[in-house]
């Protein structure tokens, strides 16, 4: 058998190991793409809806008490602040806002 030539089993598992380790980094780093993704989108959403609710608070003289007065005063777009609540708003008291899940909460 000395004149045969491929591969021992000690290097078709050094291989494998290798590829295998290789999908795993792959996968990790992709989960955090997509939660650094997820992450900022939520804080956009946030930021749309604090410009709408000052733009709100200008235009009415009072914060509005739930997003769909936001909405429905056309200063935003429903997919645009859809992850989010306000909450205490209303009347002369500036909101603060909570998550309607999938985000963190802010205030």
């Amino acid at each position: 058998m000395s004149g045969e030539s491929g591969f021992t089993i000690a290097e078709v598992a050094l291989v494998a190991v290798f590829v295998v380790g290789l999908l795993a980094v792959i996968v990790v780093s992709a989960r955090g793409i997509t939660n650094d993704t997820r992450t900022s989108d939520c804080q956009t959403e946030l930021r749309t809806l604090k410009m709408a609710v000052a733009e709100y608070q200008a235009n009415n003289d009072v914060y509005p008490g739930s997003v769909d007065a936001v909405i429905s005063a056309r200063l935003a777009e429903r997919r645009d602040v859809d992850r989010w609540i306000i909450v205490g708003g209303g009347g002369e008291v500036a909101p603060t806002y909570r998550s309607a899940g999938g985000c963190p909460s802010a205030r």
